[in-house]
């Protein structure tokens, strides 16, 4: 590899909304490159440099895009989304530049796939929720009164998905009170029944022992299955999104749990730790996402920039024992929306 100029070039490739933060982390320290398919994207304004994909690329035409964008444009270090598993055997092939791998493409397929996770996951690090995989609306219902023999509540979500999304609390019936709030996060048995015994194509579903306590989100930065530095997002509710954030050594239990995980599954750069707490209090591995979080930027309200450190990181610009910690002094966070003008 060659010599680090004095200001690298990192590139993030198409990627969610959230990942702006990162590149304005970023802008002091590095020169940066955003890409997108569409014009709409928010990684294509602002103080970084910023160009449009092609749509349609996939495989190796897209990694033949890739090296070509490499190459011209000097890149230092690749963080990739799109088709993230497409660079692990390919590495070679980037002669001048480092390609960010949160792990390998097994063990990224393995955290995608929530029910292999669950059944397979080290249960000696913390607990999860009980789980069973359905495949039917007849074994969904099967599960569910498994579950609520041993005194739980229930809920279902995607085997494979993102940002929640499918996630629902089961309840006996509908409740118009919900209904007026605009919740979308409980489904009576009645309408789930409606929902998926008439479903043309039955997605693999996660029937789960609901977790009533605290819910955690831990934003992690890690170095070849080591944990550098970690921060944790209390969701609290109240008027808006608020949410309290902490570095992870206030909290000890969830910081033992981050980095024994990290060094289970050889995790890297920057990414996401699902917790929630059970009835006794103990805290419950939910899911672990190998990518940013969409809300990474609460966390780094206490002062860590995780992208920068990351950039540091990969590049042997700085060593594991050399990055300073986040603060724990406890900080309470909301968001603003903000407007942006397109071309």
């Amino acid at each position: 590899m060659s010599e680090i100029k004095s200001k690298p070039s990192v590139w993030f490739n198409k990627n969610f909304s959230p990942t702006i933060h990162s590149l304005k982390a970023l802008v002091p320290h590095a020169t940066v490159y955003a890409s997108h398919t569409s014009t709409d994207s928010p990684m294509l304004y602002g103080d970084w440099q910023h160009f449009l994909e092609p749509a349609g690329l996939v495989g190796e035409a897209y990694l033949e895009y890739v090296l070509d964008i490499c190459a011209s444009k000097k890149i230092d270090l690749f963080v990739p989304s799109k088709e993230a598993t497409l660079f692990e055997k390919h590495q070679q092939r980037f002669t001048n530049t480092k390609v960010l791998q949160v792990a390998d493409k097994a063990t990224l397929t393995h955290l995608e796939d929530k029910s292999a996770f669950s059944r397979d996951f080290p249960t000696h690090i913390a607990r999860v929720a009980k789980t069973l995989t359905v495949h039917s609306w007849a074994e969904l219902e099967v599960a569910a009164k498994q579950l609520q023999a041993d005194g739980h509540l229930v809920c279902i979500k995607p085997a494979i998905g993102i940002y929640g999304y499918g996630f629902r609390l089961l309840t006996k019936q509908e409740d118009i009170t919900d209904f007026l709030k605009g919740d979308t996060h409980r489904m009576s048995y009645v309408q789930a029944e409606h929902v998926f015994a008439n479903a043309k194509k039955f997605p693999p579903m996660l029937v789960m022992e609901f977790l009533a306590g605290a819910e955690y989100s831990i934003d992690c930065l890690a170095h070849k299955g080591q944990l550098v530095g970690a921060v944790i997002r209390k969701k609290v509710g109240g008027l808006g999104n608020v949410q309290v954030v902490c570095g992870s050594l206030a909290m000890p239990e969830l910081h033992r749990i981050a980095t024994e995980l990290t060094k289970h599954y050889a995790l890297n750069g920057i990414f996401n730790i699902q917790c929630k707490e059970d009835k006794t209090g103990l805290p419950c591995v939910l899911e672990i996402n190998a990518r940013p979080s969409g809300g990474l930027r609460f966390s780094m309200m206490t002062g860590f920039s995780f992208a920068e450190q990351m950039l540091k990181l990969e590049l042997g610009l700085v060593q594991p024992d050399q990055v300073v910690p986040p603060a724990t002094t406890e900080l309470r966070v909301t968001e603003m929306k903000e407007a942006l003008l397109l071309r």
